[in-house]
Formats: C-alpha cells, structure tokens, sequence
C-alpha cells in the first residue's frame, strides 16, 4: 500500500514538472551553432533531429559502449559526428575515445 502511494505521488510530480516545459522555445542561436547551419543549409535541420540512419549510428554506438566494445562505439559516434555536423554528438564522440 504504501509503495502504491509512494508511486503515485512519484507520477503527479512528474506530471506536474512536465507541464511547466516551455512548449516551442528555440535554442538561442551562438558563435558554434551558426557555421553549422550554414554548411547544411540544402537541408536545415532543428537540433535533436536525425535522419533514421544518424539514430542507428547513434543507437548502435551507446549499445557497444554498453558491452564494453569502445571502438565500435567511436567508430559509430565518429561516422554519426560526420553526417550529422552535431556538437552533442562530435562531443560524445570525443568522450568516448
């Protein structure tokens, strides 16, 4: 019983914190984000959007890390890095090698 409360009250304020996200707030733009949105202006993307073949790289890089096997891992991040032009991602990448 008390672990169904305890639940509960979890979930409520998970609810409550989510509804206080701002619903379209766009990144402000800065000095490392402009060059790259420059080099893909053929195909402007928002930041956190991949092509489906950026999240199997991404995918398949986190699930090597998992099983210890770190150079599979880089090399994903690397091959993801270079197709998406992402800063989260060449940044992950370097934490990774």
């Amino acid at each position: 019983m008390i672990l169904r409360a305890f639940i509960l009250a979890l979930l409520a304020a998970l609810l409550a914190g989510c509804s206080l996200l701002p619903a379209n707030q766009e990144p402000a733009a800065t000095a490392e984000t402009e060059p790259a949105a420059k080099s893909t202006a053929a195909e402007p993307q928002k930041v956190g959007e991949f092509s489906p073949e950026a999240l199997y790289l991404l995918t398949a890089g986190e699930i090597a890390g998992q099983r210890g096997e770190i150079g599979q891992a880089l090399g994903f991040y690397l091959e993801a890095a270079r197709q998406t032009h992402d800063a989260g991602v060449a940044e992950r990448a370097a934490r990774i090698g």
